[in-house]
């Protein structure tokens, strides 16, 4: 009686350990399918990051290039001013020229 009792007991064990291991094992496997699941997002914010810094280059490219037009333009308007400048010199040379001929 008692051997049957221990072998029932042992048996028991047995059989809750193997119930633990497969539990085990599920959550392994369930973590598993986590995993590639995981990467997936991981992808996919690296690949909004990769985008919005690209959108952030872009940008800062078009304000450079707006800086430069805007650059060009005062220097055209400075060049124009100098060469007003320099033809208003010249009429008032020729209006001294022609005061001293009068």
């Amino acid at each position: 009686m008692r051997e049957q009792e221990e072998m029932t007991q042992q048996h028991q064990k047995i059989q809750e350990q193997g119930q633990k291991m497969r539990e085990q094992e599920q959550k392994m496997t369930q973590q598993e399918e986590k995993i590639p699941e995981r990467g997936q997002k991981m992808k996919e914010q690296e690949q909004k990051m990769t985008q919005q810094q690209q959108k952030i280059q872009e940008r800062g490219q078009k304000m450079r290039e707006q800086e430069q037009k805007m650059t060009q333009q005062q220097q055209k308007i400075q060049e124009r001013g100098q060469k007003m400048k320099e033809q208003e010199e010249k009429m008032r040379q020729q209006q001294q020229k022609i005061q001293e001929w009068g």
